[in-house]
């Protein structure tokens, strides 16, 4: 990271007017590096980064994906497999102290705002020896301009939400993302779970799930499956999964927690009438 001379001039994908730039309206702000991201990977490079002396401007993002700013484990309530908490911490708590140690060395600024747009440098070496155009530039959506050495990204990953009704009421209230995280808490332990998706991660939920739950039905809006030849066949090979085709999740029914699920076939028939009628015929053999 040597100190480089670098053109004033900001490029024009950010959709920067330069002369408020060079009129001192709008100011270009400096950094040695420039995190984008807000989960345990990002504070953890700014830890690292700030304790290597270098100025840092981590941008933890404005509810970006829909997350608020620490990721996905802001909405997890209790987390009981990081090492230093054998009682177990609640996520927001986690994220709190990530956050915190990120701050302590000083260097760091922390920034709860969106990256909107972002200029890569060019490959091509630059035609003027005076000036260095090999730097990184960010805007953000609240107008701020970062021109920095270094971007690391760590934006991490979001669930995808089904968006139905009752989904974003009962989150962590019965309806996951995650069933390693959440399969084996006494919500899911010896009841019916369900798994929305066909391909190989909804059938290695599938698995994890099945360990624990009565009855594990994956809920598949296709006639087959997207996963790989092998996870299907670990798929049919265990018992306490069953596979509901052309199959989709309409509604989350509950209060305080996940009761029941609403769900219907592709040609219209509700599975909650029909699987009565199953039930009912089980019990006259």
């Amino acid at each position: 990271f040597s100190r480089r001379s670098y053109s004033d001039q900001v490029p024009p994908s950010l959709g920067i007017d330069n002369e408020a730039v060079a009129s001192g309206e709008l100011k270009v702000e400096e950094e040695d590096v420039l995190v984008v991201g807000s989960g345990p990977a990002a504070y953890t490079a700014s830890v690292y980064l700030g304790r290597a002396l270098l100025s840092v401007a981590q941008c933890e993002g404005l509810m970006a994906g829909g997350v608020p700013p620490g990721g996905q484990l802001m909405t997890t309530t209790h987390v009981e497999n990081y090492p230093p908490f054998p009682l177990g911490i609640q996520g927001p708590d986690l994220m709190d102290r990530f956050r915190q140690h990120a701050l302590a060395s000083g260097r760091v600024r922390l920034l709860t705002e969106t990256v909107s747009a972002l200029h890569l440098p060019s490959t091509q070496p630059s035609s003027s020896s005076s000036t260095n155009t090999h730097c990184f530039w960010a805007r953000t959506e609240d107008g701020r301009v970062i021109r920095s050495r270094a971007v690391l990204l760590a934006t991490g990953a979001t669930a995808r939400r089904l968006h139905i009704p009752g989904e974003e009421q009962l989150w962590n209230k019965g309806v996951s993302a995650c069933a390693v995280c959440d399969g084996a808490l006494p919500m899911f332990r010896a009841r019916p779970v369900a798994v929305v998706g066909g391909g190989d991660s909804a059938c290695e939920e599938a698995l994890f799930l099945s360990r624990y739950a009565s009855t594990v039905y994956l809920l598949v809006r296709r006639d087959r499956l997207r996963a790989s030849r092998i996870m299907q066949k670990r798929l049919f090979a265990q018992s306490r999964v069953r596979v509901l085709w052309q199959h989709e999740v309409e509604q989350v029914i509950g209060d305080q927690r996940v009761r029941a699920i609403s769900v219907r076939d592709r040609s219209g028939e509700l599975v909650e009438q029909r699987q009565h009628e199953e039930q009912e015929q089980e019990q006259k053999q």
